[in-house]
């Protein structure tokens, strides 16, 4: 007799299975992006001869310039007010990929469909890691994988700046900031961690600079990771406000308040691993924003023509037969943008107006 019917036996029984495809896509990995939200955004007008655009800032109040003055005489000494200036360089960003005519007329997905989608969140992605890189990175120095940093050589970040505010948990300032950083990278997490004293320092720093506030508040970027110590913490959560998330008009996606400074949480991280000012996917140092009123800013051109707005970027979709391609037998897609990001610091006796906060994180 012979054995009974199964799925492995007889062997051919094999031959008559087939896999179901779902056609329904099951949803990507998804970004909070925050950051870019926060920079001044200005246009360079089109056709006027120029890639690169210039912000302005006046001096900081001085009480210097007041005297007392002597009954019907004019003070000798006329007050100035200085204009402070950065430079900030434009450049175009974008991606590009093809589909032929026979993977749409059979794919099971709608393969236009998925590639828009999801280019829109690589141009989204990109956007965020610019608006850090401006903020965090050494200005052209590669990724640790190579990446291209899109910050150009010359362009000030807060690499470097040797001063407080570029602050390291656990790390009394030296004023010199990659020994510091030195120092951060050789100490444990738990000594890395944000702590409230550190969290204090950082807006101290803000407030003692008179560094303008956004809304009356300091929006502070954080990290998922650095947030899981926070929220662990007896003295974070007695102390904190979380009846923030009321103030959604004011305050997107802010998390709680505390101290004067509004928590954001995003997970897209400058972080860094072995190198000071490169950014490192696997690192373990991640940097939280401390941010002032003007910042930084993302200039774009005002027209379409070399690219759409980063925030919002426009896919250019070519379906239909030209010469180059006469039986259309491939569309073509894909989306740029001619923008960038920078830090408003100026020249003239200008602080930045934010804080830097490098700080390791417990969990893993």
């Amino acid at each position: 007799m012979g054995a009974a019917i199964s799925t492995t036996n007889p062997a051919d029984f094999a031959n008559r299975l087939q896999k179901y495809f779902s056609r329904q896509l099951l949803k990507a990995l998804q970004f909070n992006l925050k950051l870019g939200s926060y920079g001044v955004a200005k246009e360079l007008p089109a056709n006027s001869a120029a890639n690169t655009i210039r912000f302005f800032r006046p001096r900081k109040a001085s009480r210097t310039s007041v005297v007392a003055l002597a009954e019907g005489a004019a003070p000798a000494n006329l007050t100035e007010v200085a204009i402070g200036f950065v430079d900030i360089q434009l450049q175009q960003r974008g991606a590009l990929a093809k589909i032929s005519d026979i993977v749409r007329a059979i794919d099971l997905l709608d393969t236009l469909d998925v590639y828009t989608k999801t280019m829109g969140a690589d141009a989204a992605l990109d956007f965020d890691a610019v608006c850090s890189h401006a903020i965090c990175s050494q200005a052209g120095t590669a990724d640790a994988d190579g990446t291209a940093n899109p910050i150009p050589v010359g362009q000030t970040t807060m690499y470097g700046s040797n001063t407080s505010f570029e602050r390291f948990a656990g790390v009394v300032n030296t004023g010199v900031s990659a020994n510091d950083w030195a120092t951060l990278a050789g100490n444990t997490m738990a000594q890395g961690k944000i702590t409230r004293a550190v969290h204090l320092g950082c807006m101290t720093q803000l407030r003692v600079n008179y560094v303008p506030m956004v809304n009356g508040k300091y929006p502070v970027v954080v990290p998922p990771q650095v947030l899981f110590d926070m929220r662990q913490d007896g003295t974070w959560i007695s102390a904190a406000v979380f009846d923030a998330i009321k103030q959604r008009d004011l305050w997107n996606w802010a998390e709680f308040e505390l101290d004067g400074g509004i928590f954001v949480e995003q997970n897209n991280p400058f972080t860094e691993k072995n190198t000071y000012g490169t950014y490192d996917s696997t690192g373990a140092i991640f940097s939280v924003l401390y941010l002032g009123e003007g910042a930084f800013g993302v200039p774009k051109l005002s027209s379409n023509t070399a690219g759409s707005d980063p925030r919002q970027p426009s896919m250019i979709v070519l379906s239909q037969p030209d010469k180059a391609d006469p039986l259309n037998q491939v569309v073509t897609l894909g989306w740029k943008a001619f923008y960038q990001a920078g830090l408003l610091l100026t020249n003239e006796n200008d602080v930045p107006h934010l804080v830097q906060l490098r700080c390791k994180a417990t969990f893993s």
